[in-house]
């Protein structure tokens, strides 16, 4: 819950990230809030405009007061909106000037489109008259989301609201911002006894620990300066840099949550640079419990005893070739090749082996296992195909990073060779 200066915050933080893509693109252009301006000749900027704020539908009941039976308030109502902004960028059209902007606004909101605490403490930090916002405190996160808009639309947008000349533009919905009333709420009465002989639930006014971003890569390159691109899913030996909030404490730990709903614990610490980094191992045991799909990752953070867990964040465990087999592939005729990999694989899941344009079903296996069988024509597969096994819709990923050359690289330990 916010004050009423929330929708100001949530404006002056979606201008500084729109700013902030926008200059990196084009440098030297400026920032503006407000109606959209005519196209003037050297005017190089990104214009932030919110346009309409609506009652967001699925809190609308958040804005009745809770009131103990003798019909005091105990709980303050709350207004939940949905606020839409319009991003126009005006530039020189010769040099693609305000095309540059849209894509790099685009690429960023689209690659981080929560707004983080650090981005609500720059906005506060820009504007004095933001200073008693308290956007920032409250449980719910605001998140961005593009707003489809037809060309009908867009037209009676600038045609009857903003009445100036069309600039290329962007439409953006920031949900939920939700405003606390005004007015005194009564505290409730204190609890003397917590159930039979004083034995019930512990709570805690802190708020929990909170997961922002996640990196995925190799373990070797978790304390590279900089730090590589990231990887599109963790695998097992590799590692997740996690950027978070309120996730120091006395003792740091991780899991990893399955599709199977099933936790594995997995080692974590906290760096110098507030970063947590979390081991995906890849012994027998998480060989046998992890499993490669969709999955989650949760932190638990101790401090001073109270054990407090964040939610699950969504990312991808991604199955790892170890061995393939034999090697070389025969040129001609069906051969079964084996696959071993890491994690096991359950009977229930989906495999596939892909090299090149082809996709080999996995043979049937009625027990979890760590080696998949392919028939494999060796005449449909050219020499040093790259092999990538696909379980239930996760890609292995078929690279490691060259240190010489600072990228990344294909693993050639990952070719299929045909004799």
């Amino acid at each position: 819950m916010s004050n009423h200066l929330a929708i100001a915050t949530v404006t002056a933080a979606l201008g500084n990230i729109v700013h902030a893509s926008a200059k990196g693109a084009v440098p030297g252009t400026g920032l503006r809030f407000g109606r959209p301006l005519a196209p003037a000749a050297n005017l190089r900027q990104a214009n932030i405009y919110l346009y309409q704020a609506l009652p967001y539908a699925a809190l609308r009941n958040e804005d009745l007061p809770q009131r103990s039976p003798a019909g005091a308030v105990v709980r303050r109502p709350s207004a939940p909106v949905a606020l839409h902004y319009l991003v126009s960028f005006y530039g020189d059209d010769a040099s693609f000037e305000p095309d540059r902007m849209l894509g790099a606004v685009i690429r960023d909101l689209n690659a981080t489109p929560m707004l983080l605490a650090g981005d609500i403490a720059d906005a506060l930090a820009g504007h004095a008259v933001l200073a008693g916002s308290d956007l920032a405190a409250g449980p719910a996160r605001v998140k961005f989301s593009a707003l489809p808009m037809t060309l009908d639309e867009m037209s009676r947008l600038w045609s009857v609201m903003i009445q100036t000349p069309f600039v290329l533009s962007t439409a953006w919905q920031a949900e939920v911002v939700q405003i606390d009333a005004l007015g005194g709420v009564q505290p409730a009465t204190p609890v003397l006894r917590r159930g039979p002989e004083d034995r019930g639930p512990e709570t805690s006014a802190a708020l929990p620990p909170a997961i922002d971003a996640l990196w995925f890569g190799p373990a070797a390159l978790a304390d590279r300066v900089p730090l590589p691109p990231s990887m599109t899913a963790a695998m097992p030996g590799g590692a997740i840099r996690v950027t978070g909030t309120r996730i120091a404490g006395d003792a740091l730990s991780a899991e990893i949550v399955g599709g199977h709903g099933l936790a594995f614990a997995c080692p974590a610490t906290l760096g110098s640079d507030g970063k947590a980094l979390v081991l995906v191992p890849d012994d027998p045991a998480a060989a046998a419990a992890l499993v490669a799909g969709p999955a989650g990752l949760r932190l638990t953070v101790t401090r001073g005893g109270d054990v407090q867990r964040s939610d699950v964040a969504p990312m991808l465990l991604a199955p790892r070739i170890v061995a393939l087999a034999p090697d070389p592939l025969p040129g001609s005729g069906v051969t079964q090749l084996a696959v071993d990999c890491l994690p096991q694989v359950g009977p229930a899941q989906r495999a596939l082996l892909r090299l090149g344009a082809l996709e080999v079903a996995a043979d049937p296996h009625p027990a979890a296992t760590g080696t998949l069988s392919f028939a494999v024509d060796g005449a449909t597969v050219a020499d040093g195909t790259l092999a990538v096994l696909v379980v239930d819709g996760v890609a292995s990923q078929p690279v490691l990073f060259d240190a010489p050359a600072g990228a990344f690289a294909f693993d050639d330990a990952q070719r299929v060779h045909v004799s």
